[in-house]
């Protein structure tokens, strides 16, 4: 490399041309970078549930064992509840947990026991379940409901969203000669992989009349190994390109 440029960086909001600009000895490359999401509002959606995961995380290893616990809270009914009192919620939770089995019990479903308005800010409910190896007892973990038969859809739909918003910034800003690259930055370890990643690529550009890119990469940026995941070079796609499966690198913060 012997430049890189920012241009979104010399230009005022709300007009934000483009990432980078990557100048190198042999081509410029134009580069637009976005988070990844499995689906509509996937990123909004993770903020609304930081209050409640700050809770489970002050109660974790607190609650009564044997077993562990599992609070599962819809994204849909966390909307705008960011300033709410959570202090019922979490005596609700410290006097609810003692009450529940660790597993299912003769006298039916006793491992589990639910509350709303007015008892607690939202709808949730709270199971109670038999120890895993490796978690300690009592041990609290928020669950995040997901309907896994919308899934595929929602992945499209989002990704044609993404598609429609990135690449009109690469094509107009390609240089002469150059190469475009669009980068997913992926922080969801659970429902990506390049796999599902790449197909629902291919099938919102089925979609669209959209310039497709040179290169699609995914940065995964989760755990202790962050490493770089090519999903399409030049007419190659994943899982056909040899040796470019998955490229550890080094993170600058």
């Amino acid at each position: 490399m012997t430049e890189v440029r920012f241009p979104e960086d010399e230009v005022p909001r709300p007009d934000r041309p483009l990432d980078a600009m990557v100048i190198t000895n042999v081509e410029a490359i134009a580069l637009e970078h976005t988070l990844h999401q499995s689906f509509p509002e996937q990123v909004s959606q993770s903020f609304w549930f930081r209050p409640v995961k700050a809770l489970c995380d002050e109660l974790d290893g607190e609650l009564p064992g044997p077993g562990r616990y599992e609070l599962s809270v819809r994204a849909e009914d966390l909307q705008g509840q960011g300033n709410v009192d959570f202090d019922p919620l979490r005596e609700w939770i410290r006097t609810t947990a003692p009450k529940l089995t660790a597993g299912r019990s003769l006298h039916g479903a006793t491992n589990v026991a639910s509350a709303g308005p007015p008892e607690v800010p939202f709808p949730v409910s709270l199971l109670r379940t038999e120890q895993w190896e490796g978690v300690p007892e009592g041990a609290l973990s928020l669950r995040w409901p997901i309907d896994f038969d919308q899934l595929p859809d929602a992945r499209v739909e989002q990704m044609v969203s993404t598609l429609n918003r990135k690449l009109p910034k690469l094509e107009e800003h390609r240089p002469p000669g150059g190469r475009t690259v669009l980068v997913l930055e992926n922080q969801d370890i659970q429902l990506v992989n390049p796999d599902i990643v790449t197909e629902s690529i291919r099938q919102a550009l089925s979609l669209t009349t959209l310039t497709v890119p040179d290169a699609i990469v995914m940065v995964n940026v989760i755990g202790g190994s962050a490493g770089l995941s090519w999903l399409k070079d030049g007419w190659s796609w994943h899982p056909h390109l040899t040796g470019m499966y998955w490229i550890p690198i080094e993170l600058e913060f």
